[in-house]
């Protein structure tokens, strides 16, 4: 709108030009806005015709201007009630007048003068940016910019990270947290994830995936190279198949970008019959700042990234496995050295997360640590030099207390009926030794169970949580654990 003022103005300075120099303006019967414009023009056009000469071929053009020069006006008096711009505009349309006037006493011709006039409009365009967006016309989030988000899922983990208007998705959260990361995502104004990483296949990693997968647009899925038998991962292989998506496995040392940020791909460097030391490790890097994610990666698979010379260094480290003892050695820790430390988990959660060890080795090294269970989501910002918080650090250092059957010590040799195993079972209080993992298949029986697996592939759990938190998830139909 702004650019068809400025031309209908030029044609109009034209067409003065052409009328004025055949007997004025006022005899043509044409009424000028600006006077004091025309008489500039009838004083210019009686020392030479040359401006006349060279814009012949536009006469027919500039009339008709003319003759909708009051609805030019009327447009103009639009756009100064806006409010919108206001002053650039008016200050551009004046440096167009100013620029038609210049042609008109040097007798330029005309390609000259639209180039001027182009010149004009560009500043005006500009202006008019300006004034709509309350700035210099660019988008928010620029390419050296980027927010992280860690939701608030409870009890797993779920992380949006957007830069330069791209978004990856990383983890989806349990079962019933699809619909919160959706609504999540989808109030941050995300349409399209240009990656959605799925660190392993635990049901607090993946069970709202398939909800992610199915509402939005995805162009790259990447997994870890660990499959289970359960229906949240039948789940999730069946909204991929609905959408036509596939899904890779990244190489350590792969680099992929994100905006102005790249994330490379940092593990796992083996294989491990435990879900959770399969897990996807990646380190983002947003300019001279990095972020960690390490999925539930143990210290086994921590062990093996050091001694395979990963550059685990982050100024922000997503503490692996919910603050879990398990993971967050202190030789990894140390490798790590961040600044800044997330941990996800849910509020009185059964498993104690986070345990007390991993608070202390936090403590004693001066990393400031944010918790959802504490402080609900978590929003990072960095500029890729520093990072920006939506809140301050927790300062509680408050470890968690394993509750219920997660708070059963482990003890060897005890027998259960099958009568005792179902109470456990119904009561949340079963004793070690009741719950028995297929490390070949990840499914989850009762030590009675008559369909139990080799003794080399079992896994021996003191209580139910305990056996799902190492990802056992999947459970029998026999023995109903």
């Amino acid at each position: 709108m702004k650019a068809r003022i400025r031309k209908a103005f030029a044609l109009l300075t034209f067409a003065a030009l052409l009328l004025t120099g055949c007997g004025g303006a006022e005899s043509a019967g044409y009424d000028l806005p600006a006077q004091e414009t025309v008489q500039s023009i009838e004083s210019i056009a009686q020392s030479g015709r040359r401006a006349e000469q060279s814009t012949e071929n536009a006469v027919q053009s500039a009339e008709n201007t003319a003759q909708s020069s009051q609805r030019t006006e009327q447009s103009i008096e639009s756009i100064a009630q806006s409010g919108q711009g206001t002053e650039d505009t008016v200050q551009s349309v004046e440096n167009a007048e100013q620029g038609a006037e210049s042609i008109a006493q040097s007798g330029q011709n005309r390609d000259t003068g639209e180039e001027a006039y182009l010149v004009s409009e560009h500043e005006t365009i500009r202006a008019a940016a300006k004034g709509a967006s309350g700035g210099d016309g660019i988008q928010s989030g620029a390419e050296t910019e980027a927010e992280l988000h860690f939701i608030d899922v409870g009890q797993g983990d779920a992380t949006l990270v957007k830069c330069g208007g791209h978004a990856m998705l990383i983890d989806c959260g349990e079962n019933d947290k699809g619909t919160l990361v959706q609504r999540y995502l989808q109030k941050q104004g995300v349409t399209k994830l240009d990656y959605l990483v799925l660190t392993h296949p635990d049901s607090d990693h993946i069970g709202g995936a398939d909800v992610v997968v199915t509402k939005f647009e995805i162009g790259q899925v990447f997994m870890a190279d660990y499959t289970k038998e359960n229906k949240t991962y039948r789940d999730l292989i069946g909204a991929l198949s609905d959408k036509r998506l596939g899904w890779q496995t990244p190489k350590p040392g792969s680099v992929f970008s994100l905006g102005g940020a790249e994330f490379t791909v940092l593990g796992p460097v083996g294989r491990y019959e435990d879900p959770n030391n399969s897990s996807l490790v990646l380190r983002l890097d947003v300019g001279d700042v990095s972020f960690l994610f390490t999925g539930d990666a143990q210290e086994p698979a921590e062990t093996d990234m050091l001694r395979a010379g990963a550059d685990v260094a982050a100024d922000v480290y997503q503490v692996g496995h919910h603050g879990s003892d398990t993971s967050s050695s202190e030789a990894f820790l140390k490798a790590v050295a961040p600044d800044y430390a997330v941990i996800s988990c849910a509020e009185g959660n059964s498993y104690g997360h986070p345990h007390a060890a991993v608070l202390n080795t936090l403590r004693a090294m001066g990393v400031s640590v944010f918790r959802t269970d504490e402080q609900g989501s978590i929003v990072a910002r960095t500029d890729g030099k520093s990072v920006k918080w939506n809140s301050a650090p927790s300062e509680s250092w408050q470890a968690g207390e394993r509750t219920g059957s997660a708070a059963a010590q482990t003890v060897t040799g005890i027998k259960q009926s099958g009568t005792q195993a179902q109470a456990a079972g119904d009561t949340g209080t079963a004793q070690a030794g009741s719950y028995i993992g297929n490390k070949n298949n990840g499914k989850l029986h009762r030590a009675t169970c008559k369909h139990l697996p080799k003794e080399e592939n079992r896994a021996v759990f003191a209580s139910r949580e305990e056996a799902v938190e190492a990802g056992y998830d999947d459970p029998c139909k026999l023995c109903k654990p």
